[in-house]
């Protein structure tokens, strides 16, 4: 299992389909992010949105908690920015699980990212995500980013409502 310690970057990450009932996901009403490895929250920030976020502001991970949690009807693409505070190595894999309240999301894009380049200072890294046809329904979702296959956060937003 990797430590993140040294990690620092945002990233708009790729996702994969993940299970789940809508129960389980409570969308807006839940925690923006959960933290699933205790250095990734002073190392990793998450965000989701329905358009590119202004990232000049960033200075950490920290400086993503404001971002919205509620996304409005219709949208169409989600972007997904990540933002790591440390070096991130040459080679690194990032996958986004993404779930509705009917189960995993599929893509038209990759399933995961993997980083051709390091990046020495951390930084910051997009990605969108769009159905293969149509808009998001509204409801809730989930979403859980995993670096080389640790998850390591999981981010409850809504469409919609």
């Amino acid at each position: 299992m990797r430590h993140w310690t040294p990690i620092g970057l945002i990233f708009l990450l790729t996702l994969t389909a993940w299970g789940g009932q809508a129960d389980e996901l409570p969308g807006a009403a839940g925690p923006r992010v959960r933290y699933l490895n205790p250095s990734a929250a002073a190392d990793v920030g998450v965000a989701v949105s329905d358009r590119v976020n202004d990232v000049d502001h960033l200075r950490s991970p920290a400086d993503l908690n404001n971002s919205p949690q509620r996304l409005p009807s219709g949208t169409r693409t989600i972007f997904f920015t990540l933002y790591f505070a440390k070096p991130v190595p040459l080679g690194t894999n990032i996958v986004i699980d993404v779930a509705d309240s009917s189960g995993p999301l599929k893509f038209r894009q990759e399933d995961s990212i993997k980083l051709g380049k390091a990046m020495s200072k951390g930084g910051v890294f997009f990605t969108a995500r769009a159905l293969d046809a149509g808009a998001f329904q509204d409801g809730p979702y989930r979403a859980t980013v995993r670096i080389d296959n640790e998850a390591v956060a999981e981010l409850n937003w809504s469409i919609g409502g």
